[in-house]
């Protein structure tokens, strides 16, 4: 990238690696709080009471960020993330610093390990003594 100016585009920055990478926009980090807020609270019954109880904010308030209007910033940002993975998962991915998050996610990569194991050994001729 030809350097031409000390301002960089609006939409792209740097990040640690010194590689352009798109920025978060206030609404998309809205939209990625309020669907990872939905997909932890709002199954369960008086999912806004919950959110309330765990943040300290007011049903208006939360009521904003489960539509996407507004985000959570600084305290209440921190303590949603420490009370849901959803939310934790969803800063990650915001940051670009994504990484298997939730014992979810680590049980599934440990059934797909297993299962590989178990076709490997069912493929591989059965010998007198171990390769290792």
């Amino acid at each position: 990238m030809p350097i031409s100016g000390n301002l960089l585009p609006v939409h792209m920055t740097y990040s640690a690696t010194r590689t352009l990478r798109p920025v978060c926009t206030p609404q998309t980090y809205a939209n990625a709080i309020a669907t990872a807020l939905a997909k932890d609270f709002q199954r369960a019954p008086h999912g806004v009471k919950r959110i309330m109880a765990c943040t300290h904010a007011s049903e208006r308030t939360v009521k904003y960020w489960l539509s996407g209007a507004t985000g959570p910033s600084g305290a209440h940002l921190v303590s949603l993330a420490a009370h849901s993975d959803a939310v934790h998962a969803a800063l990650l991915t915001l940051t670009g610093r994504a990484r298997i998050t939730t014992t979810d996610d680590v049980t599934k990569v440990r059934q797909l390990l297993s299962h590989a194991i178990f076709e490997l050994d069912r493929l591989t001729p059965q010998l007198d003594c171990p390769i290792f």
